[in-house]
């Protein structure tokens, strides 16, 4: 991408939502990043089928900065993440082999990040703790 690129720039990928995944589209505008799900495509796992747990929002808008899990032990090419954390829910994208096109894509935009380096980590972890803070009680 250059100094000309056209917004808003949209990247196929896929993502996940508590434990459901699904195709989805990495929106990224000036100042906003938010996902799409594909509604048509979820996958879901025999619980939430099971129990009929509602599917995640249709758009997620991230609350910035966008945070990138990096895995030491994963191969280059499949080793980052993005997590997008909004009011709607939270989700972890698959940056893998789009990197370099969602990369720039955020730098054009202006976007801020902030890298997570662990050992190994696709965030799984973050999402059970993103869905634990959800599904607690509220306080009074």
């Amino acid at each position: 991408m250059t100094a000309e690129t056209q917004f808003p720039v949209r990247i196929r990928s896929g993502g996940r939502w508590d434990r459901i995944g699904s195709a989805g589209w990495l929106v990224v505008e000036p100042g906003a990043v938010r996902w799409e799900f594909e509604q048509n495509r979820l996958r879901r796992t025999a619980r939430r089928i099971a129990t009929s747990e509602p599917p995640p929002p249709p758009v997620i808008h991230a609350r910035l900065p966008i945070t990138i899990l990096r895995s030491r032990l994963a191969p280059p090419g499949v080793n980052r993440m993005l997590l997008l954390e909004g009011e709607e829910a939270t989700v972890v994208v698959e940056a893998w082999l789009r990197w370099p096109r969602i990369r720039q894509a955020l730098a054009a935009a202006g976007i801020p990040t902030a890298e997570r380096v662990e050992w190994f980590s696709l965030g799984a972890r973050e999402l059970r703790a993103a869905n634990a803070a959800r599904d607690a009680p509220a306080s009074s």
